[in-house]
């Protein structure tokens, strides 16, 4: 799914629903990495931040969570869950400090005009030793040899809304400022398997070597802890 980069403004004036209906790229991801780290959580008050057509509120709420959601404006596929119409860039987030056990971000960081803002939001509503999950694409063997070609980097390109990139010293200066990761997933497509040597990769994930995941990986999620 590509869609162009528009502004708050030009997102609030005309709102479709229709690319929310099918769950969203990462988020079969999302969910799983959920599940494996739940345990962790103190309690089961739970924000997902930029919720899209709202399907992994409703993830949340089968599952017996007391969910909330945001996003820039209302294109939940169901009306369900405590909704907020936010501004991530610019505005503070209604609730108050130290308010949720967990807090849920997929992919959202890159399409943001003003990450550093909504991270030290998340940061204030968290509970002391509340955890963040934060999903962003990774930059794979593969994105960084388009860069080094073209000077682009892979889904960031003019044809869709990706327009905020966090390097590992921007993480480390921004994120982890506020922030201890806990661990780090890798989502690798299984289109790399069509490609040379696709048995030895396949055989690779299987036995989940970290170090080959974040080579090949298309998207990351790091499990983050408040400070």
């Amino acid at each position: 799914m590509r869609l162009p980069y528009k502004t708050t403004d030009e997102l609030r004036a005309k709102i479709d629903t229709s690319p929310y209906v099918e769950l969203c790229y990462g988020l079969p991801f999302g969910i799983e990495t959920f599940e494996k780290y739940e345990s962790i959580l103190t309690g089961k008050k739970v924000l997902d931040c930029g919720i899209g057509g709202g399907h992994f509120i409703r993830h949340l709420l089968e599952k017996g969570y007391n969910a909330y959601g945001l996003d820039i404006t209302d294109m939940r596929v169901k009306k369900i869950g405590n909704f907020a119409e936010v501004d991530a860039n610019v505005d503070k987030l209604p609730y108050p400090n130290d308010f949720f056990d967990a807090v849920t971000a997929w992919c959202l960081l890159a399409h943001l005009e003003n990450p550093h803002h909504f991270i030290r939001e998340i940061y204030r509503v968290l509970k002391p030793g509340g955890i963040f999950f934060n999903e962003m694409p990774n930059t794979s063997l593969h994105a960084r040899k388009l860069f080094f070609l073209t000077g682009e980097l892979e889904r960031f390109t003019e044809d869709n809304d990706h327009i905020s990139v966090f390097t590992p010293a921007i993480y480390k200066k921004t994120i982890l400022k506020y922030f201890n990761e806990l661990a780090v997933e890798y989502w690798v497509d299984p289109k790399i398997y069509k490609n040379r040597l696709g048995w030895l990769k396949r055989i690779a994930v299987k036995k989940n070597w970290l170090k080959f995941k974040k080579f090949f990986g298309a998207e990351v999620i790091q499990i983050l802890r408040k400070k």
